[in-house]
């Protein structure tokens, strides 16, 4: 299944879904529709929508391998922090 269409969601709070792009044409030329909603769930759904067809792509899959290296370095440099308090 695939569809093609502009989205942006704002601060987790707010969505725009259309076919508008911000090029000029599109904006004073063509006839383009778009719509604005605020629903949580409606928002929280293409958020994720958008989360799993990204980690589907080649780069988010190199985020998510960089993501989890910086993760596993937090941990570490946590852990070193720790056992130089321990130290004391």
């Amino acid at each position: 299944m695939r569809l093609h269409v502009r989205a942006i969601i704002r601060d987790g709070e707010a969505m725009f879904v259309g076919s508008q792009s911000l090029r000029t044409l599109e904006l004073d030329a063509r006839r383009e529709v778009g719509l604005i909603a605020r629903d949580p769930a409606a928002v929280r759904r293409l958020q994720e929508t958008f989360e799993e067809d990204w980690a589907q792509t080649e780069l988010g899959r190199k985020e998510q391998k960089q993501f989890e290296k910086d993760q596993k370095l937090a941990l570490a440099d946590d852990v070193a922090v720790v056992i130089r308090d321990l130290g004391g």
